[in-house]
């Protein structure tokens, strides 16, 4: 019994391995503008995440969320915000429901600049005060030995003074990237 047991999980492990990676190589070519290989790349990893005779349901939903925030990343680069507000809002939920709060909160951000991509900077803004939110709500660990949920806060705050720039709320983008930039220097 514990021989099958070790197989699964080497199984979910290796699998989960391979749909990283190849989402992971499909980010690395969006980044190399070499976008036909990227969605190519993304495709294949959705499909490889939706295997769920081979790996179970709630490790192949993680798995989709994380090639939808790819697939968001693509359609930004893409200039197609509004696609990649679907994607994003889709890999949020999941990540909310999973109450894996640190990749909503990266969703948070990602879905911020989306929006004032589409020039609605004050939902930017709502969208990256719910960052802010979740570290009063004890939701988001931050802390000196946490520098990476740390660092996320800052730049919630490193973008909310940009989008107060653009509404012209010139005091307050004073305040908020002060803010930031006390953040990052505990970083």
């Amino acid at each position: 019994v514990n021989v099958d047991m070790d197989r699964t999980l080497l199984l979910e492990r290796l699998w989960r391995q391979m749909v990283v990676t190849c989402n992971a190589f499909g980010t690395r070519c969006i980044d190399q503008r070499n976008y036909p290989r990227a969605l190519e790349l993304l495709e294949r990893a959705g499909e490889l995440a939706g295997f769920e005779d081979v790996i179970p349901h709630g490790l192949s939903r993680e798995l989709k969320a994380f090639v939808n925030d790819s697939y968001s990343y693509y359609y930004m680069k893409r200039n197609k915000p509004s696609a990649a507000l679907q994607y994003i809002t889709s890999a949020m939920r999941t990540h909310a429901k999973r109450r894996d709060w640190s990749h909503v909160s990266k969703c948070h951000l990602h879905t911020a600049v989306i929006l004032g991509k589409l020039d609605r900077h004050d939902e930017a803004i709502r969208c990256l005060g719910q960052v802010l939110s979740m570290v009063s709500d004890g939701m988001l660990e931050v802390g000196s030995n946490n520098a990476q949920q740390l660092l996320m806060v800052s730049v919630a705050y490193h973008n909310i003074a940009v989008e107060q720039l653009i509404l012209r709320h010139v005091s307050e983008a004073c305040v908020s990237s002060q803010n930031a930039r006390r953040l990052a220097r505990l970083c």
